[in-house]
C-alpha cells in the first residue's frame, strides 16, 4: 500500500521497496477481496488513518492494521461491526446498516463495544496492556485506536516455539504482575485465554481484547466468550464474578499449552471433571506447577486463589509475600515418599483420631519421622501462612518457628536462609538480628547467593557485624554472578555511588540491565532512572517511563510514587499523577497520601481543599512517610485545614 511516496505492506506495516508479496510476513496484496470489511487504503477520521489488511475479526467485530498519518506510525484499528446485528452498504461499501430487526441489539452491542475504549483509557500506565490511542464514531458504526502489536498469539507462538516449562512461566510473569495491576485499577477482564495474549517479536507479552472486561463493583456475569476458558460462573445468570475468574483463564491457558489439548468447557467439566486424568503435558511439569493450575481451574470459585496475587505466589512459589503483608500465599502440600508410603499411612492415621489436623499435615509428619527435611519445610512454610492447600487452620507460630528449627537441625539449608529473613524482618516472629545472622551464616559457608547478598548488606552497614565493605562488595558481587537479581541491584547501587568502589556509571548500568531482566523491581527502576539522570547511558525519558512502568508492574512501591512525582512536576498532568498516587493510598502507602495532600493543597488537577490536604498528610505522617513529616508540622503550626492538633474526630475517619 502507498503511504505518501513510500511503499509499506498492508499487514505488518514494514517499509517496502517496492509494491509485491511482502518477504516479512507472505502477505499477498494481489488476492481478491473477500468479506465485509472496508478496503485497503480506506481513510478514516477525515484522512488521519489509511487502513490496511485485515488482522483479526471476532463476532462483534474486525481489527485492520493502519498507518497513522499524525503520529506516523502503524496502529491498529478495531472497527464495531457484529455480522450478525448488521450489514455493509454494498451501494456504498462503507456505511454500517443494523439489521431491521436486530436495531436494538446493534446498539446496545455499540456501548459495550465504546465501553472497551473507556476501560483501555484507564489502564495506559501498566505495561503489559495494550496501548489506546482515540476512539470516534464514523459510517454508522465506532472504531478503537489503538496500538500496533507485531507478534503471534501466545497460542501460535507455542505451536512453533518449543519452550521449557521454566522459560514460559518466565514469559508470563509480566503478564500475570500486570493483571495485579488491572485488578487494583477496579477492572477485570473475564475473557483470559491464548488467543488474547500476543507475543511481541521482543519476546514480551502484551494484553489484548477488552471488549469483555467490566468493573470489579458491577461485578457483571453470565458473559462467557471463549467456552474453554471461561470460568464456570460466567456460564450462570446469579454468577458472581471477581478476580478469581481471571484466574481460571490463567490456568486454562497454562493447562492448554502444558497439556497441548483444549480444556473442557465449565459445564461439561460440572457433569465429569477428569482434568487430572486427562492432563498429559508435553514435557515434565514440576508438581507445584501441576497443583497450582489444578487448584485454580476449582469447579467452586471459593477453592481458587481468590486474588491474582494468591496465584503468583502460588505459582512461583514465591514463599513470603512480603510486598502486600496481608496476602497469604495458598500453597499445596502434598509430601510422601514412596519407600515410605505404607509407613506414613499408617502414622497419618494416628495423628488423624489423635490430633485431628488436616490430612496433608498428617502425610507432611509421617515423613519427617523418618528425617524428610522437605516436609518439615512444607510444615513450617504451611503453619506460618495459615493454610495447606484448600484446607484452612490456625496460624501457629510457635509450630512454624519448630518446625524451621527441625530443619536447620536436620542440614536444611533452604529452611536456615527463610527462617532468617523472617527473624530479621521481623514478619510474624519478634524480630531477632542476631539469631538471623547466625543462621545466615550457614549460608553464607555454603555460598548461598540469599544468604551472601543479605550478610553483604549487614557487613556494608556495620549491622551486628564488623563493617567490612570491601568483604561487603565480594558478597554482591558472587551473588550477582550466581544469579540473584537483589544482588544485581545492590551491586549496581554500589557502582552507582561509589561505595566500596570506584564510582562507575557503565557496570552500575549493566548490573541494573541484568537485575531488570529478571523482573526485580528495584533494579528495574533503578535502570529507568539510569535513563532519566543519563547515567552510563544517554538521557532518554520514554525508556525511563517504560522501566518505570515496569517497575510499578512488578509491585515496586516507590516506582509508583516516581512516576506520580514525574507527572506532578515534570508533566504536569496532575491527573495521571492522583492516579498513581491512588494506587499507592489502596496499599495503605503514606507516600500517596502525601503526594495527594500536595494536588490538594496548591489545588493541582482539583480544586484547592485545606481539610483533604490536611487529612492526607497528617495520614500520610502516621504513615511514616518522611517526606509528610516537615510539611505536617508547618500546617498544624499555621493551623492549616481543620486542626491545630491531631484531632479525635480525624483519627476516627482513619480508623
Amino acid at each position: 500500500m502507498n503511504i505518501g511516496e513510500a511503499f509499506y505492506c498492508s499487514q505488518c506495516m514494514r517499509p517496502l521497496e517496492e509494491e509485491g508479496k511482502c518477504p516479512f510476513c507472505g502477505y499477498d496484496p494481489s488476492l481478491p477481496y473477500q468479506g465485509p470489511q472496508l478496503e485497503e487504503g480506506t481513510f478514516l477520521r477525515e484522512g488521519r488513518y489509511q487502513l490496511g489488511a485485515v488482522i483479526g475479526r471476532g463476532g462483534f467485530g474486525i481489527t485492520y492494521a493502519a498507518w497513522d498519518s499524525v503520529l506516523e506510525l502503524p496502529v491498529a484499528v478495531k472497527e464495531y461491526f457484529p455480522d450478525a446485528f448488521c450489514s455493509r452498504d454494498v451501494l456504498d461499501g462503507d456505511e454500517v446498516i443494523p439489521l431491521k430487526d436486530h436495531a436494538g441489539h446493534y446498539q446496545l452491542g455499540l456501548q459495550t463495544f465504546t465501553r472497551e475504549a473507556h476501560v483501555l483509557a484507564t489502564l495506559q500506565n501498566i505495561a503489559v496492556v495494550v496501548k489506546f490511542f482515540d476512539c470516534f464514531e464514523e459510517n454508522g458504526t465506532a472504531y478503537i485506536i489503538m496500538e500496533y502489536v507485531r507478534g503471534q498469539t501466545l497460542k501460535d507462538y507455542c505451536q512453533t516455539h518449543a519452550l521449557p516449562v521454566k522459560k514460559l512461566l518466565k514469559l508470563l510473569r509480566p503478564t500475570i504482575d500486570g493483571l495485579v495491576l488491572v485488578h487494583h485499577s477496579g477492572v477485570l477482564h473475564r475473557d483470559i485465554s491464548p488467543n488474547n495474549l500476543m507475543v511481541q517479536e521482543d519476546g514480551t507479552v502484551k494484553l489484548i481484547d477488552f471488549g469483555a472486561a467490566t468493573s470489579l463493583e458491577a461485578a457483571e456475569n453470565g458473559f462467557a466468550l471463549n467456552r474453554s476458558f471461561a470460568a464456570p460462573e460466567q456460564y450462570r445468570p446469579d454468577g458472581r464474578v471477581g478476580p478469581w475468574t481471571d484466574v481460571y483463564g490463567m490456568a486454562a491457558t497454562l493447562y492448554t499449552i502444558l497439556s497441548q489439548q483444549p480444556l473442557l468447557p465449565a459445564p461439561e467439566r460440572l457433569k465429569a471433571d477428569t482434568i487430572k486424568e486427562d492432563w498429559k503435558p508435553r514435557k515434565r511439569v514440576p508438581r507445584r506447577v501441576r497443583r497450582t493450575v489444578f487448584h485454580s481451574l476449582a469447579l467452586n470459585p471459593g477453592r481458587r486463589p481468590q486474588t491474582m496475587e494468591e496465584f503468583r505466589a502460588e505459582l512461583y512459589r514465591l514463599p513470603y509475600p512480603l510486598q502486600t503483608r496481608k496476602q497469604k500465599a495458598l500453597y499445596t502440600v502434598k509430601v510422601l515418599a514412596v519407600v515410605c508410603l505404607l509407613e506414613a499411612g499408617a502414622l497419618g492415621a494416628w495423628y488423624c483420631g489423635t490430633f485431628k489436623v488436616p490430612r496433608q499435615v498428617q502425610l507432611a509428619l509421617s515423613a519427617t519421622v523418618f528425617g524428610n527435611e522437605e516436609a518439615g519445610y512444607k510444615l513450617a512454610y504451611n503453619y506460618f501462612n495459615g493454610h495447606v492447600g484448600e484446607e484452612k487452620f490456625r496460624e501457629d507460630l510457635d509450630k512454624a518457628a519448630y518446625w524451621y528449627e527441625w530443619c536447620i537441625r536436620h542440614g536444611s539449608l533452604d529452611a536456615a536462609v527463610a527462617y532468617a529473613n523472617l527473624l530479621e524482618d521481623g514478619n510474624g516472629f519478634p524480630q531477632d538480628i542476631p539469631k538471623a545472622i547466625e543462621y545466615l551464616r550457614i549460608g553464607e559457608a555454603a555460598g548461598d547467593p540469599t544468604a551472601l547478598n543479605n550478610m553483604a548488606i549487614h557487613y556494608l552497614k556495620g549491622d551486628y557485624v564488623e563493617q567490612n565493605v570491601p568483604l561487603a562488595i565480594d558478597y554482591f558481587t558472587r551473588a550477582a554472578q550466581a544469579g540473584n537479581p537483589m544482588a544485581m541491584t545492590n551491586l549496581g547501587i554500589a557502582y552507582w555511588d561509589g561505595v566500596g568502589c570506584e564510582k562507575d556509571p557503565q557496570k552500575a548500568f549493566s548490573c541494573f540491565q541484568m537485575a531488570a531482566q529478571q523482573d526485580e523491581p528495584l533494579g528495574t527502576l533503578c535502570l529507568g532512572e539510569c535513563y532519566y539522570e543519563g547515567i552510563g547511558v544517554e538521557k532518554n525519558t520514554v525508556k525511563y517511563l517504560e522501566y518505570a512502568y515496569r517497575a510499578a508492574t512488578f509491585g515496586s512501591d516507590e516506582a509508583l510514587f516516581r512516576l506520580g512525582e514525574f507527572y506532578r512536576t515534570e508533566v504536569q498532568d496532575y491527573r495521571e499523577a492522583m492516579y498513581f498516587y491512588q494506587l499507592l493510598m489502596d496499599r495503605n502507602i503514606g507516600e500517596g497520601y502525601y503526594g495527594a495532600a500536595i494536588l490538594y493543597r496548591d489545588g493541582l488537577g482539583v480544586e484547592a481543599d485545606p481539610y483533604e490536604a490536611s487529612l492526607n498528610i497528617f495520614i500520610a505522617e502516621l504513615l511514616g512517610c518522611e517526606e509528610a513529616t516537615a510539611e505536617f508540622d508547618r500546617m498544624n503550626a499555621e493551623g492549616y485545614g481543620v486542626f491545630g492538633g491531631k484531632s479525635s474526630a480525624l483519627e476516627n475517619r482513619i480508623k
